[in-house]
């Protein structure tokens, strides 16, 4: 009898914790992070207008199997179309794409887990936001960066060469007469872009004198002088030569730039880390870092989210009142209308002196071992 009162106690004692910690588990739980979007090209890579694949990667952190769809967003705008994915429980995560040519201004990409089938139980990870992306300028869109291409205006000459010249380095046509700078014998010249050949002056030619026919019987006259053709021939092929006329340097007019000037006055933050320092049982402080060092957290917009429901609007102290893994989310108003986000795992233990559960299992415990030795003690 002593020893099926004890295996029932001992029974209950394990029960209740594994019980607890078990509901705190999620059964359907997929998740992304920024550091699960990746592109087909190295981030100092990314050219402006140029086709380039997005990746995310998906990973189930519940205990099944799930159906997901995945929508790619630049800024506001849905990129294709939504992707499908089936992530096993405890497997490799499922990675999805699509196809998008970069544009010209600054972006960032955002990626959302929807549609989860059965259901999410933990929405506080769908969703997740690359740092702002700068592609590199591209004049003559040809793919490479003007910053690494030596021929910008994409013409047959170099840089360098154009320089030598005097001609635009980033207008195919310099002087606007529609020849292109390495065809054009006269790039810095609208009135002529062909090669001009002057042919040599012709030599005169002297006329042979006229035969007079003299009569037979009359005596001879006096030759008749016959007036001699001038034999001056004047040169109509004789071309003036024209001096070159070149343009002064500062007068070219260069194409429009992108207006780099407006982000000198925007913030520099492009990414935010949690910290978090433990205060007791369950109980943190929350506070938050970001890579510019010049930024002042406190005056950013910001909000915290947890778990149990519990959000506030400002660093400092919240409490679970539960045991078991939580969910912390930070999201912090970005300079340009997004949001930069970091989210972080609290995990409270069950086993604690703190823990309420942990005295009321051991106030059951001792009930339970006092009625056993009563109940012994009456039997005797």
């Amino acid at each position: 009898m002593i020893k099926k009162i004890l295996s029932i106690s001992i029974l209950f004692s394990l029960f209740v914790p594994l019980s607890f910690v078990h509901s705190q588990t999620y059964n359907y739980d997929v998740g992304i992070s920024s550091q699960d979007i990746f592109f087909s090209r190295p981030f100092g890579e990314i050219v402006e207008l140029q086709p380039i694949r997005i990746y995310a990667r998906i990973v189930n952190w519940g205990n099944e199997d799930v159906f997901a769809s995945v929508a790619f967003y630049g800024g506001s705008e849905l990129i294709g179309t939504t992707q499908e994915v089936s992530v096993r429980a405890a497997g490799l995560a499922d990675e999805v794409f699509v196809d998008w040519r970069t544009p010209v201004d600054d972006f960032y990409i955002t990626a959302k887990i929807q549609n989860v089938r059965p259901g999410d139980q933990n929405l506080i990870n769908n969703e997740a936001q690359t740092v702002l992306i700068r592609p590199k300028g591209d004049l003559d869109r040809d793919g490479i960066a003007d910053e690494y291409d030596d021929d910008d205006d994409n013409d047959g000459l170099t840089n360098e060469q154009e320089n030598q010249m005097g001609t635009d380095p980033l207008n195919q046509d310099s002087d606007g007469d529609g020849v292109n700078d390495n065809q054009d014998f006269y790039p810095n010249d609208r009135t002529r872009s062909q090669e001009e050949v002057i042919e040599p002056e012709p030599e005169p030619v002297e006329p042979e004198p006229a035969l007079v026919e003299e009569p037979k019987n009359d005596p001879q006259p006096k030759p008749e002088l016959t007036e001699q053709p001038n034999t001056e021939v004047k040169n109509n092929n004789q071309v003036d030569k024209e001096k070159d006329v070149v343009k002064d340097s500062e007068e070219v007019a260069y194409p429009n730039l992108p207006l780099e000037q407006k982000l000198l006055t925007a913030s520099n933050v492009t990414r935010v880390n949690i910290e978090l320092e433990q205060i007791g049982w369950g109980e943190y402080r929350y506070a938050f870092t970001s890579d510019d060092s010049a930024a002042d957290v406190d005056q950013m917009n910001f909000i915290w989210e947890f778990d149990d429901g519990f959000t506030m609007k400002r660093n400092g102290v919240h409490a679970f009142s539960r045991p078991g893994v939580h969910f912390v989310k930070l999201s912090v108003d970005g300079p340009y209308g997004n949001n930069i986000t970091d989210t972080e795992v609290v995990s409270v233990p069950f086993w604690s002196f703190a823990n309420i559960y942990v005295w009321a299992l051991i106030l059951v415990v001792t009930v339970l071992s006092a009625i056993s030795i009563i109940f012994l003690r009456s039997k005797r």
